[in-house]
């Protein structure tokens, strides 16, 4: 089995602080792989890769890649300057992959980069990803714009559950694609979206379907649950966001205040100040912001300040840590609860699956939590049913 290793947010402290602490970077974390039980190489900048030799089932890798990641994803004190290092991983194995050396590599490199695109300190195995979809970015592209012609895209909402009033608080509203009776997972066909700007499309999508389905609660006389609608970079680049979305209001007989819109880092991090304007549109026209994914990025506090954030949710990587690494991860959740706390922003915690995790939790106080232990996402018809 082949892992082909990209070092996260590498190329900007190269470009911002020099190549020399990039180099030293670099050889700490060859020292670092040097500790793994694997055939070690790199292949140039920060991309290296590690050998498995015997190891084709993904049981007898995923220990492996776990060692990999205590070895690398640490803060790096480097010249007076600390940096946290995360990877993306992508993962080919012989002979299910492939059985030519060059073509092994391409698919690792292939999964890797298809890891660096969703998220950041992920993992992608090649044959999990053309399982999931089995035709290239162009074909893709191309079905995914008759999807949205032909309106085969589906709205889920999944649960936010208020632990301190045993009730659901609010949704969030997710895309969904069937196709054929499958469902195309959204970590294949988003990146392609962001890329061609079909994001736009899909996003007008969800904000018709979640407004006429909020007017129609309202109307219905149903308890008034909060939406979480996720806005991409993309969307904020267009000039009409904030007038298309203002029409849709109007058209659907919608209120601003029945919905959240959730935003990632890069959004914020933006320094243009036509996209600031549009935020502070948006919140006056009574929009609730949450900071979605928070820590996964470049986690700057000083938007917290900047902007006036309504909620912030703590990404899926510090729970999953919390079983793995408890001690730092368990310490940093709580450091980031305290600040969210003070700030007297809403908390929404991200990807509880166990009970293990729950209870973690519940020791530093009771949140609204988003994840498959309480609700996985759901189509519309099931909700109402759930609610009713």
């Amino acid at each position: 089995t082949i892992l082909f290793l990209d070092l996260n947010r590498f190329k900007k402290i190269n470009d911002n602080l020099g190549h020399k602490v990039g180099d030293k970077i670099l050889k700490q974390v060859a020292k670092n792989l040097m500790k793994l039980d694997a055939f070690v190489g790199r292949l140039g900048g920060d991309e290296f890769i590690v050998v498995l030799q015997n190891k084709t089932l993904r049981e007898d890798v995923a220990p492996h890649i776990e060692h990999l990641y205590s070895l690398i994803e640490h803060d790096y004190h480097i010249d007076n300057f600390t940096f946290f290092i995360g990877l993306s991983v992508g993962v080919a194995s012989y002979p299910k992959d492939s059985t030519h050396i060059e073509d092994l590599m391409a698919c690792a490199d292939k999964a890797m980069n298809k890891a660096k695109s969703i998220h950041s300190t992920n993992t992608v195995y090649y044959q999990e990803m053309i399982q999931d979809y089995k035709f290239d970015d162009f074909l893709l592209e191309k079905e995914l714009r008759d999807a949205i012609k032909n309106k085969d895209l589906l709205i889920y909402l999944q649960p936010k559950y208020d632990t301190a009033k045993n009730k659901i608080h609010s949704y969030e509203a997710l895309i969904r694609w069937e196709k054929d009776g499958q469902f195309i997972s959204p970590v294949m066909f988003i990146p392609v979206a962001e890329e061609t700007g079909l994001i736009n499309e899909i996003t007008n999508f969800v904000l018709e379907e979640t407004f006429k389905l909020a007017k129609k609660w309202h109307d219905s006389g149903r308890e008034p649950y909060k939406i979480s609608i996720n806005v991409s970079m993309v969307d904020f680049v267009s000039d009409k966001l904030v007038t298309n979305i203002q029409e849709k209001l109007e058209h659907f007989g919608a209120k601003a205040e029945w919905f959240e819109l959730e935003m990632t880092e890069s959004i914020f991090l933006d320094k243009s100040d036509k996209i600031e304007q549009k935020i502070q549109s948006l919140i006056q026209m009574g929009f609730g912001i949450a900071l979605d994914d928070f820590g996964t990025g470049y986690s700057s506090l000083s938007y917290l300040t900047r902007f006036p954030i309504n909620t912030l949710k703590i990404d899926k990587s510090f729970i999953d840590n919390l079983t793995s690494d408890y001690s730092k991860a368990f310490a940093l959740l709580k450091s980031i609860l305290t600040i969210a706390h003070d700030l007297e922003l809403s908390i929404v915690i991200e990807g509880v699956e166990t009970q293990e995790q729950l209870s973690i939790i519940n020791s530093l106080g009771l949140f609204i939590i988003q994840g498959f232990f309480f609700y996985k996402p759901m189509p519309v018809n099931e909700i109402e049913l759930l609610a009713s």
